[in-house]
C-alpha cells in the first residue's frame, strides 16, 4: 500500500474545510471571549484596587483622627490627674492647718480659764414680760398662759469684753486677785 495512491475525494475535502473552518472560527471566538473577559476582569481589578486604596486612605485618615483623639483624652486625663493631686494637696494643708487652729485654740482656752469657787445666789433678771394669750377652761379649772421675754440691754458691749456685777465688794477684789496672778 504504500505504492498506491490514495484517492481525495474534493466532497470529503470540501467538508473538511468546512469544519476546520468552524472550528477556526470557533476558536477565534473563544479568543476574543477570553480577551473580553480578561479586559474586564482587569478592568473589575483596577475598580477594585481604587476601591480598595480609597479604603486604606479612609482607614489611615480614621487612624490619624483617632490617635488626635486619644492624645487629647490622654492630655486630660493627666491635666485632670495634676487637677486631683493640687487639690489633694491643698486639702491635706487644709488638714494640717486645722489641726494645728484647733490645739491652738484647745491651748488658749485651757489658758484662759479662770477656775474659782462661785458661790450659789439668786439671779434676778430684767427682762421685760409681754402677755401673749391667756385662756380659760371652766371645767378643769386651769389657767394656761404664753408668754415672750426680752432683755433690756443695759450696756452695749463689744467682741471680747463681758460684764460682770457682784453683789458684794469681797467677790470683787476675789475674781481681780485670781485674774492678777494669772496673767503673772
Amino acid at each position: 500500500m504504500s505504492g498506491v495512491p490514495k484517492t481525495i475525494n474534493l466532497e470529503d475535502v470540501k467538508k473538511e474545510l468546512k469544519a476546520l473552518k468552524a472550528k477556526v472560527e470557533k476558536a477565534d471566538d473563544n479568543k476574543a471571549r477570553m480577551l473580553l473577559e480578561k479586559l474586564e476582569e482587569g478592568e473589575a481589578k483596577a475598580n477594585a484596587q481604587q476601591e480598595m486604596m480609597a479604603y486604606v486612605k479612609k482607614q489611615e485618615l480614621c487612624q490619624k483622627e483617632f490617635s488626635q483623639q486619644l492624645d487629647i483624652v490622654q492630655d486630660e486625663i493627666q491635666r485632670l490627674s495634676k487637677h486631683k493631686q493640687d487639690i489633694q494637696d491643698k486639702l491635706s494643708r487644709c488638714k494640717a492647718e486645722l489641726e494645728a487652729k484647733r490645739a491652738e485654740t484647745s491651748k488658749l482656752t485651757q489658758k484662759f480659764k479662770i477656775y474659782a469657787q462661785i458661790p450659789n445666789t439668786d439671779v434676778k433678771f430684767h427682762t421685760c414680760i409681754k402677755e401673749e394669750t391667756v385662756e380659760r377652761d371652766d371645767s378643769c379649772q386651769s389657767i394656761r398662759g404664753v408668754f415672750t421675754i426680752s432683755q433690756r440691754t443695759a450696756v452695749l458691749l463689744q467682741g471680747g469684753q463681758a460684764l460682770i456685777t457682784f453683789e458684794e465688794e469681797k467677790g470683787k477684789q476675789d475674781v481681780i486677785a485670781v485674774v492678777y496672778t494669772f496673767l503673772k
